[in-house]
């Protein structure tokens, strides 16, 4: 099946594919002689290959096979600080629901060449009556949000956010690193007593929020949290969040 991509960090990807000397391909060519035989000219057919450079899909291809084969890979949602605390989810392959949210920038002092930035976010797996089911309370920290920036890479370590901040507070200070541009009105923080939904959050610094849609997507994981807290239907839930830069992003199951 043929992969859609909607953005890919080939900066990024090349990096990684020169550790592991997957820069290059062999294509197979076909070579043609004519010989001279008893009988006269002979054409012969030979199979042959030169190296050239791998494109995008294949440096994408390479560095996910290397992953998978050292163990690096993970292929569902960290579900908690532990799965990432452990070093299991450095890096997920994920396919989501998620909903882009597009920030503009500032020219002066943007990143050279970025006229815009865009995050993903898509929320918890788990559905709040899954709770119920299980006994859990409002408190306890259950599901995880994921938020998805493409575009800008600060080259920090995983990091848990502790105390009172969540994986959403560094996201907000690393759009604002990168000269995002907030709204006249907007609040540039939030806290974890800021129950509004991510993606509002967003907006209201300054974001311009797009349709849901169904994405498949590599990523490294940039922050996680346990300190989310979301109003939803009239209840107070404290979740997960976590802040990633991703590969690439692929419409669809990838």
């Amino acid at each position: 099946m043929l992969r859609d991509y909607l953005y890919i960090d080939r900066p990024r990807l090349v990096s990684y594919a020169e550790q592991i000397g997957a820069t290059a391909t062999k294509a197979r060519n076909r070579q043609w002689r004519v010989a001279l035989g008893l009988t006269g000219p002979v054409v012969e057919h030979q199979r042959g290959s030169e190296e050239r450079a791998a494109n995008d899909h294949e440096l994408a291809e390479s560095v996910t096979r290397h992953l998978r084969k050292k163990g690096e890979l993970r292929t569902d949602r960290p579900a908690s600080l532990h799965d990432v605390d452990e070093g299991q989810a450095t890096f997920v392959l994920e396919t989501m629901r998620a909903r882009k949210v597009i920030f503009t920038l500032d020219g002066d002092s943007g990143p050279r060449g970025l006229r815009e930035l865009a995050v993903w976010v898509s929320n918890p797996l788990e559905n709040p009556s899954s709770r119920d089911a299980a006994g859990v309370r409002d408190e306890v920290a259950t599901g995880m949000f994921v938020y998805l920036l493409e575009g800008y890479w600060d080259d920090e370590p995983t990091e848990r956010a502790y105390s009172m901040m969540t994986a959403l507070n560094v996201l907000l200070s690393t759009l604002n690193d990168a000269g995002a541009t907030p709204a006249a009105s907007a609040r540039s923080d939030t806290s974890r007593d800021d129950y509004a939904t991510p993606v509002n959050i967003l907006v209201r610094n300054g974001g311009i929020k797009g349709d849901m849609r169904t994405i498949t997507a590599l990523y490294r994981v940039r922050s996680v949290s346990e300190n989310k807290i979301v109003n939803v239907g009239g209840r107070t839930l404290r979740c997960h969040d976590l802040f990633a830069y991703p590969l690439y992003v692929a419409a669809g199951n990838g």
